[in-house]
């Protein structure tokens, strides 16, 4: 049985407004939130306090398989946004590649030096967390 994986895009801005990044990359966010808007659950409620920092999550793929072969098609589908990456990074936020790996037994990967140079190129970091079955 092959592993399941789902990959996510993740931008963080310590004074940007989420709606400006959204329109800015023109992909549809699964979650959003400005710095300084008043925390709330996914329902709605207040929790309490304000964010720290502006948050945009983008879902990108969910499916069986090898998520590294999926890597190189989703850094391709990215790269017209690849300019606005490097200023949102040197401006203080972060654009960060999440991987979700669900698997049976053992897993790992390896991610070649053509993904490695594009995602250093864009200014993408990639977080993978593994969840055992």
């Amino acid at each position: 049985m092959s592993d399941r994986f789902s990959i996510s895009l993740r931008l963080l801005h310590p004074r940007m407004r989420h709606e400006e990044i959204i329109n800015k990359i023109g992909l549809n966010a699964c979650v959003g939130h400005t710095v300084g808007e008043a925390r709330r659950s996914p329902l709605g409620n207040e929790l309490g306090g304000k964010y720290r920092e502006t948050m945009v999550v983008i879902d990108v793929v969910e499916k069986d398989g090898y998520f590294v072969d999926e890597i190189a098609q989703v850094l391709s589908d990215l790269e017209r946004n690849s300019d606005y990456f490097v200023r949102l990074v040197e401006t203080g936020g972060s654009v960060t590649l999440y991987v979700g790996v669900f698997f049976k037994g053992r897993s790992g990967f390896e991610l070649n030096l053509d993904c490695i140079s594009k995602m250093k190129e864009m200014c993408i970091d990639l977080s993978v967390e593994y969840y055992a079955d």
